[in-house]
């Protein structure tokens, strides 16, 4: 599936090691942050070291003996079997909220281990309510992911050429034309949305309560992570936020009101959930 800001992850990975930073992707879960990190793995290097902090339980006392990259480097590659070479493998640290004190290695990957391609990518919303943890700021080179556009959307369904019209018609051209086919698409698009793994399900079933079920698990999932980082209380104000929004959006008056949340609701109430 092609993705536009792939290029700038290539440019990223040609830049010289003293003015290369560590890159962190940004992004909702779900919109494709670790696929384009082992994309550019399989494709720009030899080789990628891909760790997951959530999952590698082996990995999470590396981060807590030391700070030294060199020594981390060398216990990952005995870890996952694998010779870290400078400029020919890549290492992915996914989930890195997951591990604050791993966030704080990226800054010493940057002074002091410059000549390797270190990225990570993970929701940042826990990072930062971790206390006593510096955020490696002047050290990060931050891309951010977002679903796929229309135009991704168009590519990967096969509709180039739909793609090349809009982009080189004339204004003349385009004022004189019916675009019934277009409006099509665009509504298939708004319905399906570009969460990658919804227009991929589409692609292979052709099958809108396929892709309903896939947009309802991803809501799920956004919906376990509301309890992660905030106690109970915020969690369920979090929640209640959360089904109102395209409830009352959807509504001619374009103003969310905190009263219809739960009666004597005010916005002071929701302010740290928000």
């Amino acid at each position: 599936m092609k993705r536009e800001i792939f290029e700038r992850l290539v440019k990223w990975k040609n830049k010289p090691d003293g003015s290369r930073n560590v890159l962190m992707l940004k992004g909702a879960r779900q919109v494709g942050k670790t696929w384009l990190l082992k994309e550019l793995g399989e494709k720009c290097f030899e080789d990628y070291v891909y760790i997951n902090l959530e999952r590698y339980a082996d990995t999470l006392t590396i981060f807590e003996e030391t700070l030294d990259p060199h020594i981390i480097i060398e216990q990952l590659g005995l870890i996952f079997e694998k010779k870290i070479i400078p400029g020919k493998t890549l290492i992915i640290l996914d989930e890195i909220q997951s591990v604050p004190r791993a966030l704080l290695l990226l800054k010493f990957f940057k002074e002091e281990a410059p000549e390797y391609h270190v990225c990570c990518a993970g929701s940042l919303l826990g990072v930062r309510l971790h206390s006593g943890i510096s955020y490696p700021t002047g050290c990060l080179e931050t891309i951010y992911i977002r679903p796929l556009s229309f135009k991704e959307f168009l590519i990967a369904s096969g509709k180039e050429e739909n793609v090349k019209f809009i982009e080189t018609a004339s204004l003349e051209k385009l004022e004189s034309m019916s675009f019934e086919h277009l409006e099509y698409l665009l509504r298939e698009y708004m319905f399906i949305g570009g969460m990658p793994a919804a227009v991929q399900t589409w692609l292979d079933t052709k099958d809108y309560v396929e892709v309903k079920n896939i947009l309802a698990n991803i809501e799920d999932d956004y919906r376990s992570d509301f309890s992660k980082y905030t106690d109970a209380i915020t969690s369920k104000k979090i929640t209640e936020v959360w089904e109102n929004i395209s409830k009352q959006l959807s509504k001619e008056n374009k103003k969310f009101i905190f009263g219809l949340i739960r009666n004597s609701a005010r916005a002071k109430d929701y302010s740290l959930a928000i």
